[in-house]
């Protein structure tokens, strides 16, 4: 196959275009990133593609290989740079397979908090930081009884603070006692555990408790007031990271914080470097900020006004109760529905809040037609070797403001109708995520937002949601499926021949095309079963399942429809053409198997078939009956010849 090149978007235009690839984009870390960055752009003159996953990759499971489809969604080509955020893939293959694709085409990559060879990596480097918080209690507020709440064991974050903590005690010849570390997860309740523990086994309190982030300390300050201390006047308490939620506490904690600035600045300086042909460093290290603050004593504590804070919590609250309460009842309505058509069509009937101010939903051009099978789909997907999408997509959904529009087809590489269009007028970031049943890909969303006003984990919950309902409609879809196959051939039984050929049919009689059915009949079952055994006659009855499916080539219906009759469905311009060749070719592999002699029998069968262009006088089981009586006319044939032939003898 032909390696096709796409041109980059950039090209000709006074902006370059990037794509940033994130796990989990509703992370409020994440977030805070993305923000940052798309913030940024405009100073930047960059275009931001946020390409993103809900899930990162842990649990490896069916819909981790659904939420993969990422990577197929955009052309690596098309970009003047790819930003990856590693950390937030916990499967480093991902991240391997996106490099690998962006090298091949000569665009640069971005690691961002995880090195990559040949890359250019911003590292952040975490134990510079923590070190100097560890120094400020040991070294300026003298403190000797120091605990330490690590994150998880042998977890390399936490392993590199617990590392700081111990080289600074040394140094400062203050013993290490074991039991002053404990393990929080980096997470509330582990925490309040370790308090407990400390409390429990030391009776002095001690002077200080370091944690490796700020979730943590703020979990040991609220256990340590529930206790009756204050901090820090009877204990210090240190965070490390510097979240959103500090801000609010009381004390506000000594901390450090995320170098935001440092990181989007030397993302852009990087891609204007590339862009510009100039030589940049590789590698990059950015430290956390130290900031000493009131859980030290460094700073008088201040009761912070939080009362506008805590109006917008409540707000959000209400607003992602709301939305949450919308996508549970979308998920119970869009499950009734009949069809993927129906279910498309009233999926915009709760996109009418969504806070969006472009969005667009785009799937392969087939998903949506009437005949459209999830199994063949899903089979069919496993044989191919290229992209997961088609050349060509579908817009079945297109919302501006309140606008819908639908029906429009566009080239991939363009991945929203009017790219151009939005990128040279309205819009500098746009986001997009995969939508999949399972490991089976469905297609994408697109939405262009407020990045400062996003609701970015209702927008999250909407999109999983709607992923769980169209993952119920393939597992009816199996189900059915599974109840309509043959369980010796593997080919449709009666039930799945009249499921899946009514669409056939209609569609003959609309385009006035030929339907044709072939009735075939096994000769001498019994005999076999008699002399050779059962087991020998579904192998007889395999054989004709497989010589079947072989000289249909995927052209039609192949069903057993009977003990040992087979009949095969065509609905085409060419279906007489093709059934009369197909009554030729089976019997011709028939003749081969038998010259063979694989087997000490021959396997023989009776052929008949009815053809014509479908009205509505003529129904399936016309079809079936007119078919059959032709099949058993040759079978009577075939008889006649046999007496003939014993009389003989």
């Amino acid at each position: 196959m032909k390696k096709i090149t796409y041109e980059k978007y950039s090209k000709g235009k006074s902006y370059q275009v990037i794509a940033v690839c994130v796990a989990r984009f509703h992370e409020q870390i994440t977030m805070d990133i993305l923000k940052a960055i798309c913030n940024k752009s405009k100073d930047a003159k960059c275009k931001v593609m946020i390409f993103s996953t809900c899930s990162d990759f842990s649990f490896g499971d069916r819909s981790d290989q659904g939420e993969r489809t990422f990577m197929d969604i955009f052309h690596v080509e098309c970009f003047d740079g790819i930003v990856i955020m590693s950390e937030t893939f916990k499967d480093d293959v991902i991240v391997k397979e996106l490099v690998s694709r962006a090298k091949n085409h000569l665009v640069p990559v971005i690691s961002v908090d995880k090195y990559i060879e040949d890359c250019y990596n911003i590292n952040f480097c975490y134990s510079n930081s923590f070190e100097k918080i560890v120094r400020h209690i040991v070294e300026e507020h003298h403190a000797t009884r120091v605990n330490f709440i690590a994150g998880m064991k042998d977890n390399p974050f936490s392993d590199e603070r617990i590392k700081c903590y111990k080289k600074v005690l040394e140094e400062n010849n203050i013993p290490l006692e074991p039991e002053r570390i404990a393990y929080g997860d980096f997470w509330e309740r582990p925490a309040i555990e370790a308090i407990d523990t400390f409390l429990r086994n030391d009776p002095q309190i001690p002077e200080a408790i370091i944690c490796a982030n700020d979730m943590m300390a703020i979990a040991a300050c609220k256990r340590l007031k529930e206790y009756g201390y204050q901090v820090p006047k009877d204990v210090i308490v240190t965070g490390f990271d510097g979240i959103e939620l500090e801000k609010y506490h009381t004390p506000r904690l000594t901390t450090a914080e995320f170098n935001l600035d440092g990181l989007v600045n030397t993302i852009f300086e990087i891609v204007h470097a590339c862009t510009n042909k100039k030589e940049i460093a590789k590698d990059h290290s950015l430290d956390y900020i130290f900031k000493k603050s009131c859980s030290c004593g460094c700073e008088p504590i201040l009761i912070e006004d939080s009362s506008d804070k805590i109006y917008e919590m409540a707000i959000l609250k209400k607003d992602e109760d709301f939305f949450n309460e919308g996508a549970n009842r979308m998920v119970s309505h869009l499950n009734n529905l009949d069809n993927l058509k129906e279910v498309f069509e009233e999926f915009k009937t709760y996109l009418y809040y969504n806070d969006s101010k472009h969005f667009w939903l785009c799937t392969n051009d087939d998903l949506l037609e009437d005949n459209f099978d999830f199994n063949y789909a899903f089979a069919s997907a496993k044989k191919k070797e290229e992209a997961t999408f088609n050349d060509t997509m579908f817009i079945p959904i297109e919302k501006h403001q309140f606008d819908f529009q639908e029906g429009e087809i566009i080239q991939r590489e363009e991945l929203v109708p009017g790219l151009f269009n939005y990128l040279d007028h309205e819009v500098d970031y746009i986001l997009f995520l995969p939508i999949h049943a399972e490991e089976m890909s469905m297609g994408y969303v697109a939405t262009s937002i407020d990045i400062n006003d996003f609701s970015y984990r209702p927008y999250r919950t909407l999109i999983v949601n709607f992923m769980h309902v169209l993952t119920n409609f393939k597992i009816q879809a199996e189900r059915e499926h599974f109840y309509s196959k043959d369980m010796l051939t593997n080919l449709y039984n009666r039930r799945g021949l009249y499921k899946y050929i009514n669409n056939t049919l209609e569609d003959c009689k609309a385009r006035k095309h030929p339907f044709a059915i072939v009735s075939i009949d096994m000769d001498g079952l019994k005999g076999i079963n008699d002399r050779y055994g059962h087991k020998e006659g579904d192998f007889a009855l395999c054989i004709i399942a497989e010589i079947l499916l072989r000289v249909t080539k995927q052209d039609g219906i192949v069903s057993r429809f009977g003990g040992d009759e087979f009949i095969v469905a065509l609905g085409m311009k060419n279906a007489e053409q093709k059934a009369n060749d197909l009554m030729k070719d089976i019997k011709i592999h028939l003749e081969m198997f038998n010259e063979s002699k694989k087997r000490d029998y021959n396997i023989e069968a009776s052929i008949g078939s009815y053809i014509r262009v479908p009205d509505n006088t003529v129904s399936l089981d016309d079809f079936i009956k007119y078919a059959d009586n032709a099949m058993y006319s040759e079978k009577m044939k075939h008889k006649k010849i046999n007496l003939d032939y014993r009389s003989r003898k």
